[in-house]
């Protein structure tokens, strides 16, 4: 219930005056004691201190920021300098290790293919000239000894020249 509800029904109650004027002072002591006091009321001058106060410590944040995020930026302008230096040496040690070996490998390969481009060199060439080079120290042999100058000596024994 509220107050002024509560207070109608006690004076309507009171048996006389004294006690009615006594429950008005109590209703107002209680009204009193609900509403703020002067000290606690805060006035537009105090509302307005506190704001500039507010504004104060947000511009010192401000400024402790700006402070922050420029170091930041330095330090991380700073890192990407480091790693700029040291991509570029990885790419000189890449370099210094890649050009000599991609000699070789040309140098290795010209070699190959030397060896490969001449005749007597490979083996199964070698081979074909050492077997005609017998069959010509065989058919001189055959001549000389005058037996196997016929054709059916040579296909028995597998010899074509």
């Amino acid at each position: 219930m509220g107050l002024a509800l509560r207070l109608y029904e006690s004076l309507t109650e009171a048996p006389d005056d004294t006690t009615r004027f006594r429950l008005i002072v109590d209703t107002i002591d209680a009204l009193e004691q609900q509403w703020p006091r002067g000290v606690d009321v805060a006035l537009r001058s105090d509302v307005r201190e506190s704001e500039l106060r507010l504004q104060k410590e947000i511009e010192q944040v401000r400024s402790e920021l700006k402070k922050d995020i420029a170091e930041l930026r330095g330090e991380v302008q700073k890192d990407i300098a480091n790693l700029h230096a040291s991509i570029e040496r990885t790419k000189v040690d890449l370099l210094k290790w890649m050009v000599p070996l991609m000699l070789g490998q040309v140098v290795a390969l010209a070699a190959l293919v030397k060896l490969l481009s001449r005749g007597g060199s490979s083996p199964q060439r070698s081979r074909r000239s050492q077997l005609n080079r017998a069959r010509c120290s065989m058919r001189s042999l055959s001549e000389c000894l005058g037996r196997a100058g016929s054709d059916d000596c040579r296909s028995r024994r597998g010899l074509k020249y």
